[in-house]
């Protein structure tokens, strides 16, 4: 009898994990999923959650760092672009009543509305694995947002997170236009060994904790971009 009951615990886990490994990464939305472990619970760390937080999740993937933020937060907001990864998520996410998967463009979603949609509250903290054709376009999509996060990890190649974190005399438009708004940190490096398929460069985490105001007072905010560029 034990036997068979552990046998009828282990076959819903064996289904999800063949699930997982019929899923091939889209190298038009650049993908690349986070293996590494030990990098999870580094993300995670870097997080900072309590049992009160909201976290939107850019790029759920396959759900893999969902669950670890749905484990640590009170909700979660997974968005994934992917049709074919949504209803991977739907699926391996149902066991998570504090998990709301979302498919769908971020760049075409308002942090508020998605707040709504989970009857969920700011203050929200985003933690996201960006590629880089979209990193600079999601951050300024939040930071520049009605209702902006507290604070932001995120995942991108090393050398845009590098250029994000520029001290002054190295800045570059990427890293004024986000320090505008955040103080923004280097947390550490994560090999191309940690993803499947690996990437051809490293990646940063970064952490970016949004200012409550912007580092200058301006009337305009687009003359001021133009201005630096």
């Amino acid at each position: 009898m034990a036997r068979g009951q552990q046998g009828d615990r282990t076959e819903p886990r064996a289904a999800a994990r063949a699930a997982t490994a019929t899923i091939r990464p889209r190298k038009s939305l650049g993908q690349h999923f986070l293996t590494d472990r030990r990098v999870l619970q580094r993300i995670l760390a870097a997080a900072s959650l309590s049992p009160a937080d909201t976290v939107i999740e850019v790029g759920a993937g396959k759900g893999v760092l969902t669950r670890a933020l749905a484990s640590a937060a009170g909700r979660v907001i997974a968005v994934e672009i992917d049709e074919g990864l949504c209803e991977h998520l739907r699926r391996r996410l149902a066991a998570h009543p504090n998990v709301e998967p979302v498919c769908g463009d971020i760049l075409s979603l308002a942090p508020d509305e998605l707040l709504a949609r989970a009857q969920a509250s700011p203050p929200y903290v985003v933690v996201a694995n960006l590629p880089y054709y979209i990193a600079s376009a999601v951050l300024r999509h939040f930071l520049e947002s009605a209702q902006p996060p507290v604070r932001l990890i995120v995942m991108v190649q090393a050398e845009v997170g590098q250029s994000i974190a520029a001290p002054p005399g190295r800045m570059r438009l990427l890293s004024v236009g986000v320090q505008f708004y955040a103080q923004a940190k280097v947390l550490f490096y994560v090999p191309p060994r940690a993803f499947r398929p690996p990437p051809k460069v490293r990646s940063a985490v970064i952490r970016l904790d949004v200012r409550p105001e912007p580092t200058v007072a301006v009337d305009d905010r687009q003359a001021f971009f133009r201005l630096v560029q």
